[in-house]
């Protein structure tokens, strides 16, 4: 896979974890948008390499506290990839 197939995958799989009643369609269409824009940007790299650093911290014993600040907050893919604990769904 490519970075982005790669990103694109796990983003649905951390979708389908948070909301297995399935996805709203306004956070549906916000995923998209932030995917395609990640893939515009050529970014995919960077999130994947995020998301295995928040991995790791979480996993150590004790835990490693990790959260995602500036715009990183409230962003769907970061939801879904378990970077942040923003739940863009519930942020008006």
């Amino acid at each position: 896979l490519t970075a982005q197939a790669h990103l694109e995958a796990l983003t649905l799989a951390g979708a389908a974890k948070h909301w297995p009643g399935g996805v709203r369609p306004d956070i549906a269409e916000t995923i998209r948008r932030e995917l395609r824009i990640i893939g515009e940007r050529d970014l995919a790299r960077y999130f994947l390499t995020i998301h295995d650093i928040v991995a790791w911290a979480r996993a150590q014993d004790p835990p490693i506290l990790c959260q995602g600040r500036g715009s990183a907050a409230n962003s769907a893919v970061c939801y879904c990839l378990g970077i942040t604990n923003v739940d863009p769904s519930q942020v008006s």
